[in-house]
């Protein structure tokens, strides 16, 4: 039998038949040539061909039309005998007709920002032949597979990565195409900028607010451990701090951008309640005629102007 491919077992429709029966010693008994579809006779459909006197026959035609038979195992069967009686080994060919294309299911939502460049992604196929499945990323393909069930362990590239499962069956069957579009790899951590109170400024209040903004959006931003208001857009902040003391006063700021990555930044501002604070400087006598007015840090206000004024005293 050259027709159909003895070892092609999944099929959508199966080939047209091209087989010869023939004995090297004998002639065969044209009547006893049988050849059945699942134990029905299709010899009605099939063209028979003596060759010489009679020793080899031809049996070759379509074995079913296209597309009429049902999906499912299928066997066919070929017997002979020759004219001394003689049975030929029976020939037997099974196989299954598969028309229903594999489905795919993928176990991994699409619009993933992230900052891990390990991605997962599950894969089911359901069919009812064996399959070969790929994945492609970013067009390219990057893995393989003949499992129903599998994860593809997957290393994500910089900025968008889409995917594409496609899934063919050992019938010819291709699957629809099941995709990712917006797979995002973040790992830049956001920029702050624009405090307000700048570093190093001078305040008159141990509460005070503070503002900022960010270079991207943010999913969080706490100031010593205070967690901030952000804006519809994620990229301003504002919040409300407290000191205990007058002094100098650390802001420390820890933002979170979307995808999951931090950034830090510090301050330092000055808290001064009072403009002069009269326990922190003193007077003393200089060269004659002129007094030495002296003050410690802290003495007096960040930025303030202190104006001396003479006059008597004892």
């Amino acid at each position: 039998v050259t027709s159909p491919n003895a070892s092609t077992n999944y099929v959508q429709n199966p080939s047209a038949l091209a087989a010869t029966v023939s004995d090297a010693f004998g002639l065969i008994d044209r009547t006893s040539i049988a050849v059945t579809l699942d134990s029905t006779s299709i010899l009605n459909r099939l063209t028979l061909s003596q060759i010489d006197q009679g020793q080899s026959y031809t049996v070759s035609g379509s074995i079913a039309d296209s597309g009429a038979l049902s999906e499912g195992a299928h066997t066919l069967r070929i017997t002979a005998s020759d004219l001394g009686d003689n049975p030929a080994i029976p020939y037997a060919y099974s196989f299954i007709v598969d028309r229903s294309a594999p489905a795919i299911l993928l176990g991994a939502q699409d619009g993933v920002l992230t900052n891990n460049p390990n991605f997962e992604l599950p894969v089911s196929v359901v069919d009812n032949s064996p399959v070969t499945t790929t994945v492609k990323q970013n067009g390219v393909e990057i893995y393989s597979s003949t499992a129903a069930f599998f994860t593809a362990q997957i290393t994500l590239q910089s900025g968008l990565n889409f995917f594409e499962v496609e899934s063919v069956d050992a019938a010819g069957n291709h699957s629809a195409i099941a995709s990712l579009s917006n797979v995002v790899l973040d790992r830049t951590p956001p920029v702050l900028s624009d405090f307000v109170p700048a570093n190093g400024a001078a305040l008159s209040n141990l509460s005070f607010s503070v503002s900022g903004k960010s270079s991207e959006a943010l999913s969080s931003i706490i100031a010593n451990g205070v967690a901030l208001s952000l804006s519809p857009d994620k990229m301003t902040f504002t919040g409300q701090l407290s000191a205990t003391t007058e002094g100098p006063f650390a802001v420390h700021f820890v933002a979170t951008d979307l995808a999951g990555n931090t950034a830090s930044a510090d301050n330092t501002v000055q808290i001064s309640l009072r403009v002069l604070n009269a326990s922190l400087v003193s007077v003393v006598p200089s060269d004659p005629g002129y007094v030495l007015v002296k003050g410690i840090i802290g003495a007096a206000r960040p930025g303030a102007t202190i104006t001396v004024q003479s006059g008597f005293f004892s």
